[in-house]
């Protein structure tokens, strides 16, 4: 009796019996699926913010970025040198970045390195303190700042620049 349903809703919609199915399973595979939704953080440094709007556009609105977008979630790096930047927070949603250069700037402190991070330079900047500096990193770069001590250094480093400080 079931079956004879199948092939009257079939005929109402003017779909083959195994159609219909799969375009049942479509709908209800579809109602199902957990939903992704954007979640945006405030980049309170307007030079970084126009910095990320340039280079990241699809993940910006304003000053406002989404940390779900897949363009800042697998980017492999950032380069955003000499641009009078004073704050790199957000930085800390680039999960996968393993290059990081952000030299002459304006930067008094560095806020929390994603994990993957192996190539750091920061050199002529303001920084009088480091963050942990991620376990990843083999080259890190911090000449010309205001730095007075460096906080533990990774055992996989195997280049360090702190002159000039």
């Amino acid at each position: 009796m079931s079956n004879r349903w199948i092939e009257i809703d079939c005929i109402i919609f003017g779909l083959q019996p195994t159609h219909m199915k799969h375009t049942l399973l479509l709908i209800l595979f579809t109602l199902l699926l957990p939903t992704t939704s954007a979640q945006y953080v405030t980049i309170p440094d307007a030079a970084f913010a126009q910095y990320l709007s340039t280079n990241f556009p699809q993940c910006m609105n304003g000053n406002q970025m989404d940390t779900t977008c897949p363009e800042i979630i697998y980017s492999p790096s950032l380069e955003c040198n000499s641009l009078n930047i004073a704050s790199l927070e957000g930085l800390q949603y680039f999960k996968n970045i393993e290059l990081l250069r952000c030299h002459s700037n304006r930067l008094t402190t560095l806020p929390a390195l994603p994990p993957r991070l192996k190539y750091i330079n920061c050199e002529y900047n303001l920084i009088t303190t480091l963050a942990a500096i991620p376990d990843s990193t083999l080259m890190f770069q911090c000449a010309h700042n205001q730095l007075t001590s460096l906080p533990a250094l990774p055992d996989s480093l195997n280049y360090l620049d702190c002159s000039y400080n």
